[in-house]
């Protein structure tokens, strides 16, 4: 068996400046021994640069990108994944384009109060192949709205998240749920809208418009639109509330005349090294002391309805780090609250 020993057969070349490294074909270099860590061949049949880094050859190419940032920087299969859950920096700090996929959710929308709508999740942005030079890349993160604190007060649309740099994407924060009492009736816009809120006849036009696209077709990893992926929210009944919209799906109408709809479902995505669902809208409420049963959240980190009262569920609010919109609540002369939505996330991932 060969042993390779400093640069091989490595001398300067005649009437050039450089130096010429051991020419070796894959084969040949798989029956080297004797290697240390940053030796250097040509391998001739790929026609590249190779190094050694103490167990195993590498193609030159794959240690010409950097890049920093993230609260956790993870590996899954052939893929460097960073995930902001908060503020941050990603920054491509050395060598030739990355080419990198991401995934940008914004916060979701609060649940309303009293026979409310359920909260809008966070406009959701997938894309793939995306080419990022050398250069900084400042991330936000979008905070989840606060639910409705009580049945005269309205809730708040989620934050928006935003990549800057060449990405250049701001993902709409997720509408509010409609408040049923106090003259608050319609779903707010975001990236998925807000349910509209019951204790009104039903109205169409109360609905949170959602400023993503809608026709998302189920499945993994599936691209978004420039708006990225959004829904409107549900309609109301008489009595019970719409479903924020999520991802994938509109929120539900309302049930029936007491009971509210589900929230839209959310889509998923493997990003993170597994299958997750995101944005999913939150549940509308049901009317007066109306508990059960109680309309869920979409899949994605949508809150189910809010039942508050001492002796019932606490009210539930939408998944951080999913963009899940809030749960409604629902009146029982005892104090009304709706869910908080959830925060929002960006991943980015390249091949290592």
């Amino acid at each position: 068996m060969p042993v390779f020993v400093g640069a091989g057969t490595s001398s300067f070349m005649k009437g050039s400046d450089g130096v010429a490294f051991s020419r070796l074909t894959t084969t040949q270099i798989g029956n080297l021994s004797g290697m240390v860590s940053g030796q250097v061949v040509y391998n001739t049949t790929k026609n590249v640069l190779q190094y050694y880094d103490g167990s195993d050859w590498a193609d030159i190419s794959e240690i010409k990108v950097s890049a920093t940032g993230g609260n956790s920087i993870t590996t899954s299969g052939s893929f460097k994944i960073h995930t902001f859950t908060s503020p941050g920096t990603f920054t491509v700090t050395s060598g030739e384009t990355l080419t990198a996929k991401y995934l940008i959710v914004a916060g979701g929308g609060g649940g309303g109060g009293d026979n409310s709508g359920g909260g809008g999740a966070g406009g959701l942005h997938y894309k793939e192949n995306v080419p990022l030079t050398p250069g900084s890349f400042p991330i936000s993160i979008g905070s989840g709205g606060n639910g409705a604190p009580n049945t005269n007060q309205s809730g708040s649309d989620g934050g928006n998240t935003v990549v800057g740099g060449t990405i250049n994407i701001t993902a709409d924060g997720g509408g509010k749920g409609g408040t049923g009492n106090g003259g608050q009736y319609g779903g707010g816009t975001g990236g998925s809208g807000g349910g509209a809120a019951g204790e009104t006849p039903a109205n169409p036009g109360a609905i949170g418009p959602g400023t993503g696209d809608s026709g998302h077709p189920g499945g993994l990893d599936v691209q978004s639109p420039p708006n990225g992926w959004g829904n409107n929210g549900g309609v109301n009944s008489a009595g019970g509330g719409g479903g924020g919209g999520g991802a994938r799906a509109v929120g539900q109408n309302a049930k029936s005349a007491q009971v509210g709809g589900d929230g839209g479902q959310g889509a998923q995505y493997s990003i993170s090294g597994s299958n997750v669902y995101y944005a999913g809208g939150g549940g509308g409420g049901n009317e007066n002391a109306v508990s059960s049963p109680a309309p869920s959240g979409g899949q994605g980190g949508g809150g189910n309805m809010n039942y508050s009262h001492p002796n019932k569920p606490a009210s539930t609010n939408g998944t951080d780090g999913q963009g899940g919109g809030g749960g409604g609540g629902t009146h029982n002369n005892s104090g009304v609250t709706g869910g908080n939505g959830g925060s929002g996330i960006v991943i980015i991932a390249y091949p290592v």
